[in-house]
């Protein structure tokens, strides 16, 4: 998990571990998630688009770019977003956040573990 507001990345964590299923690395800075995330060997990443070094994007790029990493699925976990779309326009929407996946903050729990479920099943 790829977020600088590290007390809600600890709560994911203790949830998600908590299950017995899951191990969950954080990282708070964007400049270290690529590092970080070649280090953990992570099977999913949840990614914050807004972070104090480095945004979101730029991480996904970083990871796309890795030939190990850009098999790993990410799906954005950020409050950037609104209900209505991230642009709140939703015609737009996709010109902003394109072909990512994306979760609103704060996502119920419950939202979370079937993103992640969802995709660990996905071949």
């Amino acid at each position: 998990m790829i977020d600088d507001e590290e007390h809600l990345a600890k709560m994911v964590r203790l949830n998600l571990e908590a299950m017995g299923k899951y191990r969950v690395k954080i990282e708070t800075k964007g400049s270290k998630a690529f590092e970080t995330a070649r280090e953990f060997k992570p099977d999913f990443i949840f990614l914050d688009i807004v972070m104090r070094d480095r945004n979101g994007f730029e991480v996904m790029y970083q990871l796309e770019s890795d030939e190990e990493l850009k098999r790993v699925p990410v799906v954005f976990l950020t409050g950037a977003l609104n209900k209505e779309g991230p642009t709140g326009n939703p015609s737009k929407d996709d010109e902003w956040i394109g072909k990512y996946e994306y979760l609103i903050k704060p996502a119920p729990f419950k939202n979370i573990l079937n993103c992640i479920e969802r995709h660990l099943k996905e071949p």
